[in-house]
């Protein structure tokens, strides 16, 4: 029998054995397991997570071997051993969150099973399909609507039965003597008033007294069911009010002012069927909201009535309404038991769902991969001929200007973005799927992000989380949690480990996030490449940066600093040639098509630096200019958009940048950048209005602001130093 291996999906490694302590949900899957281990009492093999059936504790547990196996390696669990762990609390998401993956994912799956291709995957919309459906009552909201009233009337007043209470009281408050009055007199000599030649005067005597008791089967009914509607309708509130949002942000993503026309275009084309109708989504949504808040302010009333008070609270209720006298004959309780069963029918079984967890962990999985497929698009990758995406099977292919990607899925559920050239293939970012909610309140985000572990190639972790969420965040979590490659304090470490980057369906802006965080890793490294070496002999590079301008020798390397003409290259293979001539005749042989190859190749580079992030216009030799300290300044002259390399006045690095038109808008975190720049950017401007080009340093994280005296500091934490420190230097003058 084969032994059981676990996978990190972090760090793309086996694992002989779990770590010590509490995990996110869905970082662990099975890598290898034996027929017939059980998750929970489920049936688990290859590939699925360790994620709990219910609660936040999972129990593995292994067949018996007959054979009497060995365990394979040391810390592996033993045939018929159970291995228990436990998992980070606070990472489930909204129901409606859940609910909308589940049905994304099911369409997904469904174009897959049905032989469909790449393209009509990534046609598919990854935000709420017909939010108007979700604002229709269901039926536990129509049993509330009928039957809340009567909930009210029996917290009011309950049905009760009489109980007889034995209490010791004063003599002349008794109403009536026990039967057991004079036995227990006889014990107790402390109710003894005086005692007589006739017996004894009583000061205190054992009395009966009626009360009317409530703790009953149907009370205890009611009582449950008004902490459980307090909590449904809250969640329900929740809902309503997160379409209402989702909606109205469509709305103020119309009309918002962006740098960017193309921006402005993806999100009418994503947003088009879903805000056609958003007035009166909107004032659906709101009038809905207003009633389930009356509905729970009723509900929440109740919690201080006499009959949440006075009923067993502790009590075991089985699920399946108990059919009683009173239930059957009393119209009050006949209501409450119609919400019970509304309730059980609807929110219970949802919860009590053995295989949601799992459901859930495949279905973000394959929402990521729709999520990342889209953003390949946003950066102007053509999806190429190739069956819709599923996990193991064959990579996706992605074209752009002349380089092929390959988008592949791994039975690890992580996505893997590799560039490949003849011969070459280099892994660019790894997207790892995480179906825990990191920023959940109570979730104790920034102890989750420490314990993120480092990675060897880049990663970026896909989370389902909201901005109301990352809103209370102290900035410096909330810059760790959202990431997009900038935000940080100032004087910040980078981050080791992975790279976070929050998604939901009830965001518009989670494809525009996705799509900028893959910007980061696909462009930045050829743009921080600049400028190519060309390795030429020694005797050649005098004649060469004779002939042209495109090429400068700098600190003894002969470096290509910006796109040269088809008459500038030619002039310098003219006079590469004729220094080959000359060699020859002395009797030296020199390898000048390998020197060419060297000079097409930089010249290619350039040309792919020179070509718009945006509208894919290749920049004419004009608009390229080439700085000092290696950097460079381009301008896309059809579309105006702006990119480059500029350098850090305070730790001398450098770092890319990208704008169209024009700074004035203020950068800010994640969620300020989706609503005004979208991914159209690369290093943020500064967070406060400026009418220069100020952006932050994504290495040190301060920006030009930071030299200048007088100025206020933003809420980053990047505040002004005085005049005595370092000087700035400029990035923009030419060299």
């Amino acid at each position: 029998m084969s032994g059981v291996e676990w996978y990190d999906r972090l760090t793309g490694r086996r694992l002989p054995a779990l770590p010590v302590g509490p995990a996110p949900a869905g970082r662990y899957l099975l890598h290898t397991a034996p027929a017939g281990a059980t998750l929970d009492g489920r049936p688990v093999g290859p590939g699925d997570y360790l994620v709990p059936v219910t609660g936040e504790r999972w129990s593995l547990r292994l067949p018996a071997d007959p054979s009497g196996a060995p365990p394979t390696g040391r810390g592996t669990p033993a045939p018929g051993e159970t291995v228990v762990g436990q998992l980070r609390p606070h990472g489930e998401s909204e129901p409606l969150v859940v609910d909308t993956i589940l049905t994304i994912s099911g369409r997904l799956a469904s174009i897959a099973a049905g032989g469909g291709t790449a393209e009509d995957w990534a046609e598919q919309s990854p935000l709420i399909a017909e939010p108007r459906e979700r604002l229709n009552p269901s039926r536990l909201d129509e049993e509330i609507r009928s039957g809340l009233n009567a909930l009210v009337a029996v917290g009011r007043s309950p049905a009760d039965r009489l109980r007889v209470l034995r209490e010791v009281t004063r003599v002349d408050r008794a109403a009536r003597i026990a039967t057991t009055a004079t036995a227990h007199l006889s014990q107790h000599s402390e109710y003894w008033q005086v005692r007589t030649v006739r017996g004894v005067v009583p000061s205190h005597i054992l009395a009966l007294r009626f009360d009317d008791d409530i703790d009953l089967y149907e009370n205890r009914l009611a009582g449950r069911l008004v902490e459980r509607l307090a909590v449904y309708l809250a969640s329900r509130i929740r809902e309503v009010e997160d379409i209402a949002r989702l909606v109205a942000r469509l709305v103020d993503h119309r009309h918002v002012e962006r740098p960017s026309w193309r921006n402005a275009f993806r999100f009418a084309l994503l947003l088009e069927e879903m805000a056609a109708d958003s007035d009166r989504v909107i004032a659906e949504a709101t009038a809905f909201g207003a009633v389930l808040r009356q509905w729970w302010g009723q509900v929440h009333a109740l919690r201080g009535s006499r009959l949440v008070k006075g009923v067993n609270r502790h009590a075991h209720l089985p699920v399946t309404l108990q059919r009683t006298n009173l239930v059957n004959n009393d119209d009050r309780y006949r209501r409450v038991g119609r919400l019970w069963t509304a309730w059980t029918d609807e929110v219970h079984a949802r919860s009590t769902d053995r295989s949601r967890h799992q459901r859930f962990a495949v279905g973000f999985e394959r929402y990521c991969a729709l999520l990342v497929l889209r953003a390949c698009e946003y950066l102007r990758m053509e999806v190429g001929r190739a069956p819709a995406p599923d996990r193991s099977g064959p990579a996706v292919p992605l074209h752009r200007d002349d380089v092929t990607y390959h988008l592949g899925w791994g039975p690890d559920g992580v996505l893997l973005l590799v560039e490949r050239e003849p011969g070459v293939e280099r892994p660019l970012v790894r997207f790892v799927p995480l179906p825990h909610a990191l920023t959940s309140p109570g979730g104790a985000a920034a102890a989750l992000l420490d314990d993120l572990p480092p990675t060897d190639v880049t990663t970026v972790l896909l989370y389902p989380g909201t901005a109301e969420e990352r809103a209370v965040l102290p900035v410096a979590t909330r810059l760790r949690a959202f990431w997009a490659g900038f935000q940080r304090a100032a004087g910040a470490a980078a981050p080791p480990g992975p790279l976070c980057v929050p998604v939901s369906p009830l965001e518009s802006d989670s494809l525009e996030r996705v799509a900028r965080a893959l910007r980061w890793t696909v462009d930045v490294p050829r743009l921080l490449a600049y400028p190519p070496v060309v390795p030429v002999p020694d005797a050649a590079v005098e004649p060469v940066t004779a002939a042209s301008t495109w090429l400068r020798v700098v600190d003894g390397r002969l470096l290509a600093v910006r796109p040269p003409r088809a008459d500038e290259f030619e002039a310098v293979r003219a006079a590469l040639r004729q220094w080959a001539a000359r060699e020859a005749r002395r009797g030296s042989q020199v390898p000048v098509v390998d020197v060419e190859h060297r000079l097409v190749t930089a010249a290619a580079a350039l040309t792919r630096l020179a070509t718009c992030p945006t509208c894919g216009t290749v920049a004419g030799g004009h608009d390229f200019t080439a700085w000092q300290g290696r950097t460079f300044h381009v301008t896309c002259g059809p579309c105006g958009t702006e990119w480059g390399v500029n350098a850090c006045g305070e730790c001398q690095g450098r770092y890319p940048v990208l704008w169209y038109g024009s700074t004035h808008l203020p950068g800010g975190d994640g969620d300020a950048l989706d609503l005004s720049h979208g991914n159209d950017v690369l290093s943020v401007p500064c967070w406060l209005p400026s009418e220069r080009r100020l952006f932050v340093c994504p290495h040190c994280g301060h920006c030009g602001r930071h030299f200048a005296a007088g100025e206020a500091g933003c809420a980053r934490g990047c505040g002004p130093q005085s005049r005595s420190g370092p000087k700035r230097e400029a990035p923009g003058r030419r060299a």
